[in-house]
């Protein structure tokens, strides 16, 4: 997902898209990598063991 996908699905401004994505990106929520001359921003590996956690209720 890229930050203007971000920004028009979640209904944001830019800044606001940038700030929420900083914040995650800083807390290794997610990742970021260039695509054909694009950022594109896809869930970390511990985004998606968060994730996996919350869908079991915390029980594994």
């Amino acid at each position: 997902m890229g930050l203007d996908d971000l920004q028009n699905e979640m209904e944001l401004t830019k800044t606001e898209a940038k700030f929420h994505i900083g914040m995650l990106e800083n807390a290794l929520y997610v990742e970021k990598e260039e695509k054909n001359g694009s950022i594109v921003y896809f869930p970390s590996p511990r985004a998606e063991a968060y994730m996996e956690n919350v869908k079991s209720g915390g029980h594994k």
